[in-house]
């Protein structure tokens, strides 16, 4: 027999020790307020809907109610409502063994999280947890479904913060510390400046470079040609990728340091043939789970112009 709130009668929501559920009790904490005058910015129904039922951030509930977000967060203490932390993230389960033996999808996910993921420290905790991160959605749900992770998939709107524009991101937190230790065993650093090129069997390479590129690299046409670069904060990771092209087949490429970036980045180019190439050499069994599908479709659309030979 479920427990039922003894004011309400509902077994929606966790009862507390005084028998009152969630909603009950936060409504005691909310008429309180009320009867001494204070403004109510947020009701708690709202609140445990929008927070508890259907998991939104503090930050994304005081945009779509144009609240301030430490407004939020003091309403979740005034009505007594449980916080989330930002090392569990909503993550239920996630496959903990993805990186201990890499196949095909699991190695374009350690390129991907290379590039476009990031080492943080949760300052309460003192424990390390990953951000994987994209201003396409998609790609994102991809990594869910490479990871089988039960991950709730955060958004950041574009917004302009200290004068510095920052565009519209997604992302998720993995907070499991076995997927933790794999990355860094494989070379995941802090700071990506010290990021090394990882160990990885030569069949699965291509795979981890193809997230390289999801992540930090750029495709574009321009008249008859298409051109294929990937910008990178370390420059010794940059040095043994380019060896590695280059022992493959690709041309000797320069090594350029981006002189318009705040922090010291360094990028590769490649144009014409030898773009395609690399797309040959990439794209070799490749799937819609770990597919930049505006990089595939560039390509396409220049062989298809040029008709070039693909494979």
């Amino acid at each position: 027999m479920k427990k039922i709130c003894k004011k309400c009668s509902s077994s929606e929501l966790e009862l507390y020790p005084n028998k009152l559920c969630q909603r009950c009790l936060s409504l005691t904490f909310e008429e309180s307020l009320r009867e001494k005058g204070k403004e109510i910015l947020i009701d708690s129904k709202t609140l445990i809907d929008e927070y508890l039922i259907y998991s939104k951030s503090a930050n994304q509930i005081a945009r779509e109610y144009k609240i301030k977000p430490y407004k939020v967060r003091m309403y979740l203490k005034e009505y007594v409502i449980p916080t989330r932390s930002v090392i569990n993230a909503n993550t239920k389960y996630v496959n903990e063994n993805i990186l201990k033996n890499l196949d095909e999808n699991s190695a374009y996910l350690l390129g991907y999280i290379f590039t476009d993921g990031d080492l943080l420290l949760n300052l309460n905790t003192k424990k390390y947890f990953l951000r994987i991160y994209s201003k396409h959605r998609y790609l994102i749900e991809n990594v869910k479904k490479v990871l089988a992770a039960d991950a709730k998939i955060q958004h950041r709107a574009q917004q302009s913060y200290n004068g510095i524009n920052q565009s519209e991101m997604f992302f998720i937190h993995i907070a499991n510390q076995s997927i933790l230790e794999d990355l860094i065993s494989f070379g995941m650093k802090l700071d990506k400046a010290e990021l090394r090129f990882p160990k990885i069997q030569k069949k699965l390479i291509y795979h981890f470079i193809r997230g390289l590129w999801t992540g930090s690299g750029c495709v574009s046409m321009n008249k008859s040609s298409v051109m294929s670069s990937i910008q990178l904060s370390s420059v010794e990771f940059m040095i043994e990728l380019e060896n590695h092209l280059n022992r493959i087949g690709l041309k000797k490429r320069n090594i350029y340091k981006n002189k318009n970036s705040k922090k010291p980045s360094y990028l590769i180019k490649y144009a014409s043939a030898e773009s395609e190439k690399l797309y040959d050499y990439l794209y070799r069994g490749n799937t819609d789970l770990t597919t930049c599908f505006r990089q595939d479709r560039l390509y396409k659309e220049y062989f298809q112009k040029f008709q070039t030979k693909l494979f």
